[in-house]
């Protein structure tokens, strides 16, 4: 979804916010119509974790609208507060969870049992604790926020195929991917692979994007795509042309850096400490930082492989 009230650069609508509702309302109307038992959304319901009382609140009056809907979900990095899904008691997606609109399932590594044989887990971003195992002889679906996808997001890219995303995680039959924004279906053994990618296009690069609803029948395994009504891209974009070209050569920029620093360690404290002399940011700043950075549980002078 990425719900949000601005509208993100280069998207003209008027207003943005009213069309971030109407592609709620669109979705909970295709599950009414298709009489599907459940809805999942694989994270990043927010743009960020933290929106505004009045997003939230007009959000939480669609979910009251179809409370006979169960909508169950997995949290991806733009949900959390400091990117930790164990700040998840921070976040707008744990009010929604607490008013009973919405169940963020695989947190305390326990799966759901949505009907008799159908179970449901749970992976959010970058979680590797609390992890639940497939049920032996059961219909198993794994809702996960993870970077999988067909093709690679710039020359360069290293991006795990959907089969080898499959391949790691073994025993499922259905598996409903988030995180890459465009849209995919792909089939490993008895596995069905999906990504219905982005609702809100945010992007240029997102204008060709369709957002759509996979309807999925677990008894005979056939599938349907509905697409949300939008208006044509060219109706909701401006593509300045030379905003276009500092864009491209900002990537290009940021590419070359990435494969130049590759295969080496690359300090994030010591890229922060330049930061702080090149900008002269003053101690109690730099104090606040580093409590916040504690808070998520990054330590000083800790390293991270790029």
């Amino acid at each position: 979804m990425h719900s949000r009230f601005l509208p993100p650069e280069n998207r003209t609508d008027k207003d943005f916010f009213a069309v971030v509702l109407n592609k709620l309302e669109q979705i909970f109307q295709i599950t009414k119509e298709h009489n599907c038992s459940v809805l999942f959304q694989p994270g990043d319901m927010f743009d960020a974790p933290d929106p505004s009382r009045f997003v939230i609140s007009s959000m939480l009056r669609v979910f009251r609208k179809y409370s006979d809907i169960k909508v169950f979900g997995c949290l991806g990095q733009h949900d959390l507060a400091y990117r930790s899904w164990q700040n998840f008691n921070r976040t707008a997606s744990y009010l929604l969870e607490s008013a009973g609109v919405l169940t963020i399932v695989g947190l305390d590594g326990k799966a759901v049992e949505l009907e008799k044989n159908i179970f449901l887990h749970g992976h959010s971003f970058e979680q590797t604790e609390n992890l639940s195992n497939p049920v032996e002889g059961a219909f198993n679906i794994l809702l996960a926020h993870a970077t999988v996808g067909t093709r690679p997001l710039f020359p360069g890219h290293e991006l795990p195929s959907p089969k080898a995303f499959a391949k790691k995680n073994p025993g499922y039959s259905l598996i409903v991917l988030g995180d890459i924004h465009y849209a995919f279906h792909s089939v490993f053994q008895d596995t069905n692979i999906f990504n219905a990618g982005v609702v809100l296009r945010k992007t240029i690069a997102e204008k060709e994007q369709k957002p759509n609803v996979i309807i999925y029948d677990t008894e005979t395994g056939k599938f349907e795509i509905v697409f949300l009504k939008v208006e044509p891209w060219q109706n909701v974009f401006t593509i300045p042309k030379k905003a276009k070209e500092e864009q491209n050569n900002k990537l290009q920029k940021f590419i070359a850096i990435v494969q130049g620093k590759k295969k080496s360690m690359v300090s994030f404290d010591d890229n922060l400490q330049t930061y702080y002399v090149n900008n002269e940011v003053a101690k109690p700043v730099q104090d606040r930082v580093a409590l916040a950075m504690e808070k998520c549980g990054m330590k000083i002078n800790e390293r991270k492989e790029l």
